[in-house]
């Protein structure tokens, strides 16, 4: 979900499903869930890839599904992963949970009416790995598209965007096993986007 070079890393198929739940007790606290499927493919040079999740925040609620591929070249004791994916995210919106402080405002208009908005997106990413560690860079919402609340056509200024940004993110890790039996992993991650602090 955060890497498409991650696809096809695995020995074998790999599913997950994740769920969080942030910021317990606040009313619109966000929550995610989401489930994700990759494997292998062509004697392990590729990997293919997908995933589905739901983001709720507040009043909105985002649905992204995503296919990815990757591509591996081959070291002696590395890997490095190649990795794109293509999304599409539909946004909706509950007018009911919002607070208007100004209800003559148009975009906000725009958007408690419309209450649903659809964009296509991408992300990038490579890792450099092997069966003890991993080094990966990755790009998401590289295409910077915009949910559009304002049905008007013609040349009207637009009212009602939500505009995405790209969020860049650096992980390592390490897998750790004193038994062969189980493997501890470990990963730190970063995340920068524009005008915001580093998570």
């Amino acid at each position: 979900m955060l890497n498409p070079a991650v696809a096809g890393t695995r020995q074998d198929i790999d599913a997950r499903i994740n769920y969080r739940n942030q910021w317990t007790g606040f009313d619109g606290a966000p929550k995610t869930m989401g489930a994700s499927l990759h494997a292998k493919l062509y004697k392990n040079k590729m990997g293919i890839g997908g995933f589905v999740f739901q983001d709720k925040i507040g009043p909105f609620t985002t649905l992204t599904t995503a296919l990815a591929y990757s591509f591996r070249v081959k070291f002696d004791d590395v890997a490095l992963s190649f990795g794109l994916n293509g999304s599409y995210n539909m946004q909706r919106t509950n007018a009911g949970l919002m607070t208007y402080q100004n209800t003559q405002d148009v975009a906000i208009s725009n958007i408690a009416s419309t209450q649903k908005s659809n964009i296509f997106n991408a992300a990038a990413g490579l890792m450099l790995y092997n069966d003890r560690f991993h080094i990966a860079f990755s790009a998401n919402n590289l295409l910077g598209t915009t949910y559009n609340y304002d049905q008007k056509k013609g040349d009207d200024p637009k009212r009602g965007e939500i505009q995405t940004v790209i969020h860049y993110g650096v992980s390592v890790g390490y897998n750790y096993s004193g038994d062969p039996n189980y493997v501890w992993e470990n990963n730190l991650m970063a995340v920068y986007v524009s005008g915001t602090q580093i998570l």
